[in-house]
């Protein structure tokens, strides 16, 4: 625990953002969430704010919904278009899907 409460002091909270940019890239769902819970869910989304799309949706992808949810109410708009880009990305349609079939009369 002693770990995590040095993060309240650091300036704009880089130290905090750094731990979940490192949680995030290595998967570690436990530590993510013990980061929200000592944070809080506005904390955990400040240091979310400057992260690239990808870190984001790595940061929220482990949590439980209802933790989620509460972040992403206190996520600014550039980083939930940030988000919003990225999980697009994954869902375009592919170009077989654009396609009409042709009907032969």
């Amino acid at each position: 625990m002693f770990r995590l409460t040095l993060f309240r002091s650091a300036p704009c909270n880089l130290a905090l953002q750094e731990a979940l940019r490192q949680a995030a890239t290595r998967q570690r769902q436990d530590y993510l969430l013990e980061l929200l819970q000592t944070h809080g869910a506005r904390e955990y989304a400040y240091a979310l704010n400057d992260l690239s799309g990808r870190a984001i949706e790595n940061a929220l992808a482990t949590l439980p919904t209802v933790e989620r949810s509460q972040v992403l109410k206190h996520l600014s708009r550039r980083a939930q278009t940030r988000l919003d880009d990225v999980e697009g990305l994954r869902r375009q349609p592919t170009h077989a899907a654009l396609t009409l079939p042709s009907f032969v009369m």
